[in-house]
């Protein structure tokens, strides 16, 4: 079995959002709601081959076409390279609020949804 199918695989469960998130402060916020999952898999995951792989998965690829086509939001596969290597700080309709080498906080445009990624 290789790893990606062990980390398909994984079980993943409702967590309370870590303290150290970057995204606590606002998740915090009077009328917020948040929720935070995790999985444990084997090895040193690279935050910026997850948050890469993450948004090229099939349901995301739908997720950025009908952005751009709703929005004109640039959604192309050089934008998530540079979200996902820390040199853009854009990506279809979300801004880059907050990065560090083990997570990404993500904001719509709107300002009415917000996305973290991490890997420790």
């Amino acid at each position: 079995m290789g790893r990606i199918d062990r980390v398909a695989r994984a079980r993943i469960e409702a967590v309370p959002l870590p303290d150290w998130s970057l995204m606590s402060p606002a998740a915090a916020a009077p009328g917020t709601y948040s929720d935070c999952f995790a999985t444990r898999v084997p090895g040193a995951v690279d935050l910026p081959l997850f948050v890469s792989r993450f948004y090229a998965t099939p349901l995301f690829r739908a997720e950025r076409l009908v952005l751009r086509q709703a929005f004109g939001a640039s959604s192309r596969d050089g934008d998530l390279a540079r979200l996902a290597d820390g040199t853009g700080a854009a990506f279809a309709v979300w801004e880059v609020m907050g990065r560090d080498a083990h997570q990404i906080w993500l904001r719509d445009r709107w300002g009415a949804t917000m996305s973290w990624l991490a890997a420790e």
